[in-house]
């Protein structure tokens, strides 16, 4: 798909509601009014060939979303990878990871020409988190790779849909077609995703001031009868800096970090829809300058090992049409 073909109205995904709220919007019956759909590594290991080693790295970073990549083991130090347009946290502000409480050292480290930004935290008694660290992805994912994108974003209300695939949409107000209506909730949960790599890398985007290279990916209207699956998902605010994963080599690596979204048609940014397009940072892209920042020389606690399992069991959330 050419971006360029489309009309676009980014929304950078963390400045339009005042907290933290619920997660990806997943179509069909799967993801909406604080259902516990498509919120664990169990549901999400029933359909996916190798095990996700990573849902626990998924975590809320200031008011939106980030991603805990590993620890120095020397330093003891944690980094988490987020989105630069997120706000800003102050040095010394606290972090809960699986109930324990790191404190940043330091600013925020803005990637160089992109929409990352990487925090370093500490534990005064040098604990670190006891889950395995994020291998990032050297390359960009290609049109039609099917990815599982996770975040603590905005959830969006459910009607009284009938089955995995029969679309519970409303009518977008000032917009085209139906769509998922953001739900305005204080609670806040993780939810996670599927879909398919739709667009390949792109380094502009009309309206969008910050320099970025990105992927997309869409979300076919409800009721199109057009979605992957019953966990066909995009991204909503709040899910900023989130992380996207896709298998390679057999191994989950981190593919991209939530970036924005479009509105649909001509809706209004203010419009309060689920939306059609998400757009992910490129971290093969910046792969290079996230570890040189990280430190010379410093090597992150690696993954465990995992089955070299291939490609072959996404068939299950590859693109289905008609």
């Amino acid at each position: 798909m050419n971006i360029s073909m489309h009309r676009v109205g980014l929304v950078i995904l963390s400045v339009l509601l005042s907290s933290p709220l619920q997660a990806v919007i997943v179509a069909g019956a799967n993801g909406g009014a604080g259902t516990s759909n498509n919120t664990t590594v169990e549901q999400l290991n029933s359909i996916v060939p190798v095990p996700f080693t990573n849902f626990d790295n998924s975590i809320q970073y200031s008011d939106s979303s980030g991603t805990y990549l590993g620890y120095n083991p020397s330093t003891r130090d944690v980094w988490v990878l987020t989105a630069n347009h997120v706000t800003t946290t102050a040095v010394g502000s606290g972090l809960q990871i699986k109930g324990v409480t790191y404190l940043q050292q330091g600013s925020r480290i803005s990637v160089p020409n992109s929409d990352l930004a990487l925090v370093r935290y500490h534990n005064a008694s040098g604990l670190v988190p006891s889950m395995p660290a994020v291998s990032l992805a050297t390359g960009t994912p290609t049109v039609g790779s099917p990815f599982v994108m996770m975040g603590w974003g905005a959830d969006r209300v459910q009607g009284p849909s009938t089955g995995a695939f029969t679309s519970d949409a409303v009518s977008v107000t000032g917009g085209t077609g139906s769509g998922y209506v953001w739900r305005n909730s204080s609670n806040s949960m993780l939810r996670w995703g599927t879909n398919n790599v739709s667009t390949s890398l792109t380094a502009s985007l009309s309206g969008l001031s910050v320099t970025n290279l990105f992927w997309g990916a869409t979300f076919d209207q409800p009721a199109s009868g057009q979605w992957l699956t019953s966990t066909e998902a995009t991204v909503a605010v709040r899910d900023s800096g989130g992380g996207a994963f896709f298998l390679s080599g057999g191994k989950w690596v981190l593919a991209g970090v939530a970036h924005g979204v479009d509105t649909p048609g001509s809706s209004p940014f203010s419009s309060p829809t689920s939306l059609q397009r998400s757009y992910f940072t490129d971290v093969g892209s910046y792969r290079n300058s996230i570890q040189s920042l990280i430190g010379t020389g410093v090597t992150l606690v690696p993954e465990p090992s995992v089955g070299l399992l291939g490609l072959l069991g996404l068939s299950i959330i590859r693109r289905r049409r008609g």
